[in-house]
């Protein structure tokens, strides 16, 4: 899937007037739900790709090594090639004959990055960072390896202090998207807001800096953003896209797949809008199409979780409980915190009567999901078949709880006996 970069959204330019009826969807906010932080996720995975790219291409530009051995000269040029393997073997070499070589430890860094494998660049560039504190351009990649894992809370502390030091176009937004995605949007309002003479034909950021405006009560700049979002965007497939999220999150799936299907015509590579499509038409239990379209999505970019976690949920729907064990097994190995996947796999074992193995994939999703009804009542068919009967019992009065918890306030809320704590807070967007 390509990436979408800020200049070509800035590049379209439409002479319309602004739609109010779009202007008023996008401004809307939608109902809270059980999937209220999976479309929010989902953009941070799209918001990821626009970030990485730049960022992933400065990183070892930014180094002015002093070592002058051929051996780092080597895995420098091995590394501008892309040459990863060779340009590792020789940062190594450097740091066996040096181990306070910080550029070599920057390198590696990079490396493990290209290789999209957070962790590791991480263990590197925390070394890096030991041995230079501060350092804008470390504490930049630092800020990157936590926002690609989506530790966006975690990413906030390093590009602060990026911008205490250079204040960037690159790293204050990468900082403003953090803040917006830890739910802190009032803070993503301030730091985005200086960026407007420069962003403000940036379908994403002005989505974005409305949304937070929105959320944080920031009249002005909502207003401001969304009129700006409609009159730049109106016709391009991003907008389409965005609508049609809209409309997604308001369950008006005819006119979510009309903009989906839109903005797909434009621009079949577009991220996300095969995946959306597939949401509309698995919500329809039209499986056969929900599941092109994932397949689709995936053939664009192999590396998206969500997608091989709902491609799972439509095989399993479509019982085909090998193909839905496959698929949930690859999202977990991108991102091993969906809980979904988990309760997916366990569903398709409990069915194949792989009792403790659906028990250990089930806890799992526990873990994750501590609250949930249905976890609770697959653990009790799963121990009731696997002979545990007292176990069994335990798992299927917590679910009883759970379901009797949210009938209780289902009640409370509709007979106005006592003040949902939603209503004491701020009210906030549950999904983009």
């Amino acid at each position: 899937m390509p990436l979408v970069s800020p200049a070509a959204a800035a590049e379209a330019r439409v002479g319309a007037a602004p739609a109010p009826a779009a202007a008023e969807a996008l401004g809307k906010a939608a109902p809270r739900s059980e999937t209220r932080s999976r479309t929010r996720r989902l953009y941070r995975l799209w918001a990821a790709a626009l970030v990485f790219a730049a960022a992933l291409g400065a990183a070892a530009a930014r180094q002015n090594p002093a070592d002058p051995a051929a051996a780092f000269a080597r895995g420098k040029a091995a590394l501008e090639r892309n040459q990863l393997a060779v340009a590792e073997r020789e940062f190594r070499a450097v740091l066996a004959a040096d181990p306070q070589a910080t550029a070599a430890m920057v390198n590696l860094g990079v490396i493990e990055m290209r290789r999209h494998r957070w962790p590791e660049a991480r263990q590197w560039l925390e070394r890096a960072a030991r041995r230079t504190p501060g350092n804008p351009g470390i504490q930049l990649d630092l800020a990157l390896t936590y926002f690609q894992q989506g530790d966006y809370h975690a990413a906030i502390a390093p590009l602060s202090a990026v911008l205490r030091q250079s204040d960037t176009f690159q790293a204050r937004y990468l900082l403003g998207l953090c803040d917006f995605f830890d739910d802190q949007d009032a803070a993503a309002v301030r730091t985005l807001a200086p960026l407007w003479s420069r962003a403000n034909r940036q379908v994403e950021y002005l989505y974005v800096l409305g949304l937070a405006a929105d959320n944080a009560h920031e009249a002005a700049w909502r207003q401001r953003a969304m009129s700006q979002l409609v009159a730049v965007g109106q016709n391009t497939p991003p907008f389409h896209l965005m609508m049609g999220k809209a409309y997604l999150n308001h369950l008006e799936n005819d006119k979510a797949l009309a903009e989906f299907q839109t903005a797909a015509a434009a621009d079949p590579k577009l991220p996300f809008v095969h995946f959306y499509l597939g949401v509309v038409y698995q919500r329809e239990h039209k499986f056969a199409q929900a599941r092109a379209e994932f397949e689709q999505d995936i053939a664009l970019e192999p590396d998206v979780a969500y997608d091989y976690d709902h491609l799972g949920a439509v095989l399993s729907d479509m019982n085909l409980n090998r193909d839905a064990a496959g698929a949930f097994q690859q999202a977990l190995r991108r991102d091993p915190r969906l809980a979904s996947s988990y309760y997916g796999l366990g569903k398709v074992e409990v069915r194949q009567h792989q009792y403790r193995k659906a028990i250990a994939h089930l806890r799992s999703a526990d873990r994750l999901s501590p609250n949930s009804a249905s976890v609770h009542y697959l653990l009790g068919q799963a121990y009731l078949h696997a002979g545990d009967r007292a176990q069994a019992q335990a798992e299927f009065a917590a679910a009883l709880r759970l379901q009797q918890s949210v009938r209780d306030k289902l009640e409370e809320e509709i007979s106005g006996e006592s003040l949902p704590a939603d209503a004491l807070a701020p009210h906030r967007n549950p999904q983009m």
